[in-house]
């Protein structure tokens, strides 16, 4: 395929204000891109208009998402201050991958720490000194993968009321599940747990 969607964790290569704006996950996306053929990039802080208002981003945010269940996607959440366990659990993460479970095309993990593309031995592969073939599959990122395919959004919400993850805005959620759109603006007047509790109920 010539296109695919880049599925992201904002990172940053130097905390100086002069180069905040540069993520090595997108440009390993990139690379892989330029490696594999693939001419076109859909990138959600350019793909979608920032402009828009609450109401319009809802509706592009949610085609925007389709697209993770229809092209190719290269993933890459690598974050050396992070745990990638609660990487995969961050809201607009989670709601990506979750989105993949439907994709027939290939999903391919580029995170530059190799956080994503840790496999993880049993004491027999220690052993060994080796992991079998039919096991080289079983990275970090296809092991959450896996595990977030088939759970709902309560364990993004616990990692965020139990601090091991933040959000700029708890109210994004309304972008993250557009078809409760209307149920979480109403509930943005309760407490943040409250909101949050709700999230996790629905």
């Amino acid at each position: 395929s010539r296109v695919a969607i880049v599925s992201w964790r904002w990172d940053f290569s130097r905390p100086d204000a002069l180069s905040s704006d540069l993520s090595l996950n997108v440009a390993h996306a990139i690379r892989y891109a330029k490696a594999h053929g693939i001419h076109f990039l859909f990138i959600d802080i350019i793909s979608l208009d920032q402009t828009l208002s609450p109401n319009e981003l809802i509706q592009e945010v949610a085609r925007f998402g389709t697209l993770y269940e229809t092209i190719p996607v290269i993933a890459a959440y690598d974050d050396m201050r992070l745990n990638f366990d609660y990487i995969m659990l961050r809201p607009w993460i989670f709601s990506e991958i979750k989105k993949m479970m439907r994709n027939p095309h290939r999903i391919v993990y580029v995170g530059h720490l190799r956080q994503g593309t840790y496999i993880h031995k049993s004491v027999l592969h220690w052993w060994l000194g080796r992991v079998p073939r039919h096991r080289m599959a079983d990275t970090s990122f296809s092991d959450q993968l896996r595990k977030a395919w088939f759970a709902d959004y309560v364990p993004p919400v616990l990692a965020l009321l139990n601090g091991h993850n933040n959000m700029a805005d708890i109210h994004d959620f309304k972008f993250i599940i557009p078809p409760l759109a209307e149920i979480f603006t109403a509930a943005e007047k309760l407490p943040p747990n409250d909101y949050l509790l709700t999230v996790a109920f629905l």
